[in-house]
């Protein structure tokens, strides 16, 4: 259960400010569109891309140690991190 709240607490951080939520944002301002059908809209999106990318990382999972996708996990979200403040500051 532990894991899972990371997992939950990770993308919930990395999709803060991100374009889909700006994209969901912008949707939702228009008073033609139902909010209702607005937020089933994306969250059926973020299921699908969700679904999409766990399907890719099983699909061409390759082997090896827990230590090296630790680390290769760990260096991807730096980078993603730095961006992110870059686009910011």
């Amino acid at each position: 259960m532990k894991v899972l709240l990371w997992i939950f607490l990770s993308i919930f951080v990395a999709e803060l400010g991100d374009k889909t939520q700006l994209a969901t944002l912008l949707f939702a301002t228009n008073q033609s569109l139902s909010r209702l059908g607005v937020f089933a809209a994306s969250s059926a999106a973020l299921t699908l891309s969700s679904c999409t990318g766990r399907r890719a990382a099983y699909t061409i999972r390759l082997p090896c140690d827990a230590a090296a996708c630790r680390w290769f996990r760990l260096h991807c979200y730096w980078h993603l991190d730095t961006a992110r403040r870059t686009r910011i500051e």
